[in-house]
């Protein structure tokens, strides 16, 4: 009885320790979903000194801006970021060498973090078939695969970096970032291989040096899972084609919802502060507007359209009414037959 009770008293404990570090990580997500985007590091890195355990919680959720170096041997630019880094230095994946080369030169670097062989070789493919996909849909970007093995698979990072070219005096800057770290679970015991993808998406783009007024940051993330049957589609390559896919579909829903949510809503914004006209004309809609809703629904003493008060559907039709009607005034001039024919006489 007492070592049950002792049990129970840990579990307990074990439960509400982990209530309230995921607690803490909630909010930390909560916070930088508040914050600019293009502020990511520096509210990480802020956020990392004054928890320091919240780092690792935080890791799976949100990603570093990538950063790129150049491979002198083989010509060739790679990303860096935490998935290759050992030592202060950073793993190519086109000669496999650590950049810059570590202070003990090639003793010290061959202590360094290199995928095993099977991996390697894998990584390789990948490089050469995230190329091809990361050129046909962003052009002139640089990409990067790395892996590491895991005790029943393998996981990955799949790196993208677009940069808008720079024309001086332009003041035109822009930079995406996608980040897809995936998982693969190989069970010896079963026919299913489980997949794990993780996408984020982190875009800046500013348009004219004042950026206070033409800015625009977006930070998007999306997981998916799925599994692959092993009797059907085995090998390397049937990996190769499941992980392509499921890279391409995150990628595709991440782009539509940006262009649906965040491009949207500043064009919503632009369009509340542009006005073609002036503001007595603006204010004889306005006017024009509230004298002609009184002869279309009837109020009650609160305010509310007494034909639309019934239900939530009615009301957004009586809402759709509105912003129909905002349209028309909006395009039709005050002496316009249309507007003349609706108007009360006077």
């Amino acid at each position: 009885m007492a070592l049950s009770g002792l049990k129970n008293l840990v579990n307990s404990a074990v439960s509400e320790e982990r209530q309230k570090s995921q607690g803490h990580t909630a909010a930390a997500l909560g916070l930088l979903q508040r914050l600019p985007p293009k502020d990511l590091e520096a509210d990480l890195d802020a956020l990392v000194a004054i928890a320091p355990d919240l780092e690792p919680s935080l890791a799976p959720y949100v990603t570093r801006p990538l950063k790129v170096k150049e491979d002198l041997k083989a010509n060739r630019y790679f990303i860096v970021s935490e998935y290759n880094c050992d030592g202060g230095s950073h793993r190519s994946p086109w000669t496999d060498r650590y950049i810059p080369a570590p202070p003990g030169g090639d003793a010290e670097e061959e202590r360094f973090f290199r995928p095993p062989e099977r991996l390697k070789r894998l990584e390789e493919t990948f490089n050469e078939v995230f190329e091809a996909y990361a050129t046909s849909y962003y052009e002139g970007c640089v990409s990067s695969v790395y892996l590491w093995d895991l005790e029943e698979g393998y996981a990955g990072a799949f790196l993208i970096r677009k940069e808008l070219s720079k024309v001086l005096g332009d003041g035109k800057t822009g930079v995406w970032d996608s980040v897809h770290v995936l998982e693969v679970r190989e069970a010896p015991n079963s026919h299913q291989v489980d997949f794990k993808l993780s996408s984020s998406v982190l875009l800046h783009a500013q348009v004219s040096p004042k950026a206070e007024q033409t800015e625009l940051s977006a930070h998007l993330t999306r997981q998916t899972d799925s599994k692959l049957d092993r009797r059907k589609k085995s090998g390397e390559d049937a990996h190769i084609v499941h992980i392509g896919m499921m890279i391409e579909d995150n990628e595709n829903f991440l782009r539509h919802s940006l262009g649906c949510i965040h491009l949207a809503k500043q064009q919503t914004v632009l369009d509340s502060l542009r006005s073609v006209e002036g503001a007595q004309a603006s204010e004889a809609q306005r006017e024009k507007k509230h004298r002609l809703l009184p002869q279309l629904l009837s109020f009650d003493s609160q305010g509310v359209p007494q034909r639309v008060a019934k239900n939530e559907a009615k009301l957004e039709r009586y809402e759709g009414f509105l912003m129909f009607l905002d349209l028309l005034i909006r395009r039709h001039q005050a002496g316009n037959k249309i507007i003349k024919a609706w108007m009360p006489s006077e």
